[in-house]
């Protein structure tokens, strides 16, 4: 039978066809001449060019539809032939060579297709000579196509994979579902097809295939994949599954009926071919990707209308206004009987011009007439698109007055945005710069690099076109660029990042290239258009020197203003940023009327932008947001002399100083987060400028004071890194090492004693503390303290001394132990030590030193937990946060959670105690909030309420509005907050089961926060011991709740972590004593061996009894005792047993 079938088929279409694919004739009328239209079917899947369309012995085009349709017709099969070729395993690609290569033989018009034929037409129109192929096209008719993919290419694969069957494994591997080189393909026929209105109709299946596999439970082909969506294309869902949509018996089939109908409505449109005489002097790119919109916009504006319309398509240099343009024409020539494309840069090009076209016309040769020749051809003509390019100046229409029609289509593509408004232009299009992924398929593309390497250098390419701001011209340029020299993008990203190189790079024009400038040469114009404005210009050079997409009109508005800071005299002074050393021109500039006039113009010639990110295009969230090109940023640097690149770096620092929100006391509780990132620039500043052999720190030191002024330059910028560095451990590590050695060079000939202190307060944390180097750095800093004179009779400022006041009260929590003295005894030693600091003036002390005093009682309160005296740790701290503390300020958080950890242990002991009679009767003042507890609340409950509104006010004042940034905050006092919260809400639970599930909820938020931390650098000490004992409270819930197994594997989980992970415990420590006694317990509540458990916890039993630790949220103390309880309960269970 099949063999009859082979043989009954009429000879190739193509002579002496032996390649895989073949495109067979199926019929031909007696007289060939008079066929009105070919019908060209291309069969799927490894599909047989006959048996495809079989039914038993019928080829229904072969047999039925000849004779269905009105017209003589002839009728052609595409298909794979694996039996002459069964070794080789083609793909999408190679199939659609092998088609346009059989085409280029044939003239198909109506076509029933699958992928293959989409390919070739995406490739007949990149490539000018094989236009002719979809120009002759009627429309196309798909049954049951896989446009985004198929089951059944999924299970092939796999059949392929376990069976061993010899099928083009490529082939099916693009067909797969979700398949990104199909997805590809629909995107780019999607859009030929929608800019050609080419009509298309599609049939999907509604049946799944039946037979002995399983694996066919739904449709091959769902609706979904088998339609392109768009406004020229029908649809119809019909009652057949994948394997018979295409198989009919008889002309009464009624698919067949509906298949034939939309053939012969297309038989009976005819071609879409075009006869336009077409003038354009070259081909836009072949790698033409994107720009949909700007081509469905001028289709829009352009179809249907009788009279004159006139696009304006502007946009600064290299932006693709060109290639838009060229685009449109080539793809709607078939609408024109002419089509022109005139040079508009000057009046000799555009003269130059029109007499080429009078020629190209035919018209009688008269150079002189030939413009208005021109006119008068174009009056009488009805149908004709011309291009006017780079008209910057509008001299097409405003010195030659053309072209004095009222019909006709005409873009103009111009650098100058002024001229949109003219009551002439119908639609003006502003372009911009590409979107990311389809400026780095451009750039893969335009490099020759194959499709299938894509993927492995996606990332590489990425960062190319961030840094090209995803400009085509750029982007074409590097990649020319990577052809020409044979440089990967790898290399050529690395030659980008190099000084002096990317200047180079930036220049490189390709010499077949078809523009006339570079990218270095566009990037020069808009500059000597700046240069116009000074203003704009002066702008342009500092904003070079601040951070490329965060800097914004706010922050550059606050730099220009009065910010508070403390004065030398310990109190709030409202200081003008001159005083800062910000240029006064700078301050008059951003204050006044012309700041806006130039960020108009920057934005107007495309160096910066203010609603979109030239990386991604994508809205930064805010009008207020100044994002520069990243080419301007790179040229411009480079462009300057030395002594112009360390004036305007530190002009721009100057105005990072002045608003950089001073926290310190809680004076300034203005959100950081859209400032620091300054900081880290003038850190790459630095950097950038050693490169040139500059060195930004000395050039801040030479700066001159200014006689009126009580702070050198130097010193203001030491006193700011030492804000910055307030926030340790939050920021990037690369700032926490390198800022403590800047501030010591800055203040090193400074004779102010209360930089010096400050500097210590910096040091600890960042140079001790995060070594796990406690009772070392606070005994260095007694030492610094008790060397400097803060005597009230030397020469010290109450600011110097509400400082060395803040050094003491910092400093005192990791001296040295007496191991002589009792707890109470050694806290009461170092509340005498605290106590020890007084105001210059203690009956009328300032605000600065008033604040110093608070920090003493909060840390008299601290210290007397960490020693077990709950009840003075209570009222310490209860009175720095209700008469101390400023609201939302980093040491009132830290208070506060100090304070709910006392609470949780009063509460924990179960006994009675004034401390939590006063909480239950009169609650507690945190800033204008009173809480006031309800009557039946527990202690845990009235903490729990009290941190939450703490982090609240801190979320909301520090900028943290979106889920997101709530769920990654970093900064220590709300951590910390955030952690002691978790546990309160577990000490909920004991009388509240519920509670246990939140608890759990916000404790492993806390745990996979801390993980993310850990991939961008390894974790300070505090915040290695936090991690632990979130681990800990984690493995406590699983405990209290007796899942016995999951208790287990967390307490695992915590003992690995506290001995490979917290450095400074070097794996054996107290607390993870306690994890392991309580893994015991649960091993032994989970029924594990007794005798082999107990053997091993001797020791550390021994270790719990002699060591007292008396906080960390209970784990030294109530926790510790309920799992002393549980053992003697467990023990004794297990005592009864034995003897029973």
């Amino acid at each position: 039978m099949e063999k009859s079938r082979f043989a009954s088929h009429g000879p190739s279409a193509k002579n002496g066809a032996s390649d895989m694919f073949e495109i067979v004739s199926l019929y031909e009328p007696v007289k060939i001449e008079h066929a009105v239209a070919d019908i060209l079917l291309i069969s799927g899947l490894t599909g047989d060019p006959i048996n495809t369309w079989s039914y038993g012995d019928i080829c229904w085009p072969r047999d039925l539809l000849p004779q269905a349709l009105s017209s003589p017709v002839r009728i052609l099969s595409f298909g794979y032939n694996p039996s002459r070729h069964s070794n080789v395993y083609p793909d999408i690609e190679d199939s659609a060579l092998h088609l346009i290569s059989e085409l280029e033989r044939v003239r198909p018009v109506k076509i029933t297709s699958l992928n293959k034929y989409r390919k070739a037409l995406i490739l007949c129109s990149d490539k000018p000579s094989l236009r002719r192929i979809p120009a002759a096209l009627s429309g196309i008719v798909f049954l049951a196509a896989p446009h985004r993919g198929s089951s059944l290419a999924d299970i092939a694969n796999r059949l392929v994979r376990q069976l061993r069957i010899r099928l083009p494994r490529k082939f099916i591997n693009a067909l797969k579902k979700n398949s990104v080189e199909l997805e590809r393909i629909a995107t780019d026929f999607q859009q030929i097809a929608n800019q050609r209105n080419l009509p298309i109709f599609s049939f999907y299946e509604l049946l799944p295939v039946r037979g002995r596999l399983s694996c066919f439970v739904d449709v091959v082909v769902d609706k979904d994949s088998a339609l392109l969506r768009i406004p020229s294309e029908g649809a119809l869902g019909v009652y057949t599954n994948h394997r018979d949509i295409c198989r009919y018996r008889d002309c009464d089939n009624p698919i067949f009926r509906d298949v034939t109908r939309h053939l012969q409505q297309l038989v009976d449109l005819g071609p879409q071919h075009s006869s336009a005489r077409v003038f354009l002097p070259f081909d836009g790119t072949p790698h033409f990707v994107g720009r949909q919109d700007y081509l469905q916009q001028i289709h829009n504006t352009f179809n249907g209308a009788d009279n004159r319309q006139v696009i304006a398509l502007s946009g600064e240099g290299g932006t693709g206004k060109t290639e838009i343009a060229l685009k449109y024409a080539r793809e709607n020539a078939n609408h024109y009987d002419y089509v022109f494309f005139v040079d508009s840069t000057d009046t000799q090009s555009l003269e130059s011009d029109f007499i080429r076209l009078h020629s190209k016309l035919g018209l009688p040769p008269s150079n002189s007439c030939a413009l208005n020749d021109i006119k008068q051809f174009l009056r009488l003509e009805r149908f004709w698109l011309m291009i006017l390019d780079n008209d910057n100046n509008w001299l097409a229409l405003n010195w030659l007055g053309f072209p004095e029609t009222t019909h006709g289509h005409i873009i103009i593509t111009s650098r100058h945005r002024e001229h949109t408004s003219d009551s002439r232009v119908t639609k003006a299009l502003s372009t911009n710069p590409l979107g990311p992924m389809d400026a780095r398929n451009f750039l893969l593309s335009r490099a020759g690099i194959d499709v299938k390497e894509w993927l492995s250098w996606e990332t590489k390419a990425e960062n190319v076109v961030k840094y090209m701001g995803c400009q085509p011209l750029a982007v074409d340029s590097a990649a020319a660029y990577m052809l020409a020299y044979g440089v990967t993008v790898d290399e050529y990203l690395n030659a980008l990042t190099g000084r002096r190189v990317s200047r180079r790079l930036l220049s490189y024009r390709p010499n077949a290239s078809i523009y006339k400038t570079s990218v270095e040469s566009i990037i020069q114009l808009a500059l000597d258009e700046v240069k116009k404005n000074p203003d704009a210009f002066r702008l342009l050079n500092i904003l070079v020197w601040l951070d490329r997409t965060k800097t914004t009109i706010s922050f550059l508005k606050r730099a220009a203003s009065p910010q508070p800071r403390w004065g030398p005299d310990g109190q709030v002074e409202m200081r003008d940023p001159i005083r800062s050393y910000v240029p006064s021109d700078l301050v008059r500039l951003i204050n006044g009327p012309s700041f806006h006039i130039a960020l108009k113009e920057l934005q107007s010639c495309s160096l910066i932008a203010s609603g979109e990110m030239f990386e991604d295009g994508r809205s930064p969230g805010s009008k207020d947001t100044i994002v520069l090109h990243p080419l301007t940023y790179l040229y411009i640097r480079e462009a300057l002399p030395p002594t112009k690149m360390l004036e305007n770096a530190i002009h721009a620092l100057s105005l990072v100083i002045h608003a950089y929100p001073v926290a310190q006391a809680g004076l300034d509780q203005s959100p950081l987060r859209s400032i620091l990132p300054q900081v880290c620039q003038c850190s790459l500043n630095c950097e950038y400028l050693a490169e040139e052999s500059l060195d930004l720190i000395k050039a801040i030191e030479k700066v001159d004071i200014r006689v009126e002024e009580e702070r050198t330059f130097a010193e203001i910028t030491a006193e700011m890194f030492m804000e910055v560095a307030r926030g340790y451990g939050e920021g990037s590590s690369h700032l926490d090492n390198t800022l403590p050695r800047w501030i010591k060079t800055l203040i090193n000939s400074s004779e102010k004693a209360g930089l010096q202190a400050r500097l210590w307060c910096t040091r600890l944390p960042l140079e001790f503390y995060s070594k796990g180097k406690f009772t070392d750095g606070c005994e260095a800093a007694a030492a610094f303290l008790r060397d400097a004179n803060f005597s009230p009779g030397s020469k010290i400022t109450s600011n110097d001394n509400a400082q060395a006041g803040f050094l003491r009260h910092m400093s005192v929590e990791y001296l040295a132990r007496d191991d002589s003295l009792s707890d109470r005894e050694e806290w009461e030693k170092r509340a005498k030590y605290i106590e020890a600091w007084k105001p210059l003036d203690p009956q009328n002390p300032s605000e600065l030193e008033r604040y110093a005093q608070g920090m003493g009682i909060r840390m008299r309160g601290k210290l007397a937990k960490d020693f077990g005296l709950f009840h003075e740790a209570y009222f310490s701290l209860k009175l720095f946060i209700e008469q101390y503390a400023k609201r939302g300020s980093r040491e009132e958080g830290w208070a506060i959670g100090d304070l709910g950890q006392v609470v949780l242990e009063l509460e924990g002991a179960d006994e009675d105690c004034d401390a939590l009679s006063d909480l239950m009767t009169n609650g507690i003042k945190c800033g204008h909030d009173q809480l006031i507890p309800e009557l039946e609340a527990r202690p845990c409950e009235v903490i729990t309420q009290i941190y939450s509104q703490a982090i609240e006010s801190r979320m909301i004042a520090r900028g943290s509005s979106s889920q997101y940034d709530r769920d990654n905050v970093r900064e220590s006092d709300t951590m910390f907050l955030e952690i002691n919260r978790a546990v309160s809400i577990l000490r909920e639970g004991i009388f509240n089961p519920g509670r246990y599930a939140e608890a759990e909820r916000k404790l492993i938020g806390l745990k996979d926060r801390f993980e993310n931390m850990l991939t961008m650098g390894a974790l300070w000490h505090d915040d290695q011991t936090r991690h632990f004992s979130v681990l800990a409270y984690l493995a406590q819930i699983s405990h209290l709740q007796m899942d016995w197994e999951a208790a287990q594997i967390r307490w695992i989980e915590t003992i690995d972590y506290g001995q490979l992970s917290v450095k400074e415990w070097n794996g054996d420590h107290y607390y993870i004593d306690v994890a392991r006694y309580s893994l015991a317990n649960a091993q032994l509540q989970a029924g594990g061996e007794p005798d082999a458990i107990i053997a091993g916890l001797d020791e550390i039993v021994h270790r719990l009894n002699a060591e007292v630790v008396t906080w960390n949220l209970g784990l030294g103390t109530f926790w510790l005792e309920y799992i002393r309880k549980s053992m003697t309960e467990v023990m004794s269970v297990e005592e009864i047993a034995r003897e029973g």
